[in-house]
């Protein structure tokens, strides 16, 4: 197969979307990792030296980080200072997720080839990130079933009847 084609700036990009989208996924969970979104929705206009002071963190790698979340619309320069982006704003709530998926599960995706290898091993995992990136899903779902049980008012609708039912009869 010839690679340099006409068409090989849109294949190169097409196919290269899921290594984006790796790097995508690793910057925005240490953004919310380490504080930076939160420092950034905290004081807007921020510089990145400091931001890098306030969190304990390079300012040039700093730079480099916010830099490329510009580029792909999560944080914005205006005037010398950084501030967060209504797209990172939305990514907020959802750090649970990447804290589990992107910060526990890392170590496993590095391993998958050796797995794969040797069916007798089972690839590692930060178990803390994976507790406290669970945890905070939970929140998402134990908590409305929860509010349910407490609210008898709940059993009335009928959304809620079935879940009302299967909780109340396994108590």
């Amino acid at each position: 197969m010839t690679i340099l084609t006409d068409d090989f700036e849109r294949r190169l990009v097409d196919n290269t979307q899921p290594v984006r989208y790796f790097f995508l996924a690793q910057a925005l969970h240490h953004a919310m990792h380490t504080g930076l979104f939160n420092a950034l929705k905290k004081e807007p206009g921020s510089t990145a030296e400091g931001l890098a002071e306030q969190l304990d963190l390079d300012a040039y790698r700093v730079g480099g980080l916010l830099r490329y979340l510009r580029n792909e619309g999560y944080a914005v320069l205006e005037e010398g200072g950084w501030t967060i982006s209504g797209k990172a704003l939305e990514v907020l709530p959802f750090a649970p997720w990447y804290e589990m998926m992107v910060g526990g599960y890392a170590p496993s995706m590095d391993q998958l080839g050796d797995i794969l290898a040797d069916g007798t091993r089972f690839a590692t995992r930060n178990t803390t990130k994976v507790g406290e990136g669970s945890c905070g899903i939970g929140a998402y779902d134990a908590l409305p079933l929860v509010e349910q049980i407490l609210d008898p008012a709940m059993a009335n609708r009928p959304e809620t009847s079935s879940t009302w039912a299967a909780a109340t009869a396994a108590s």
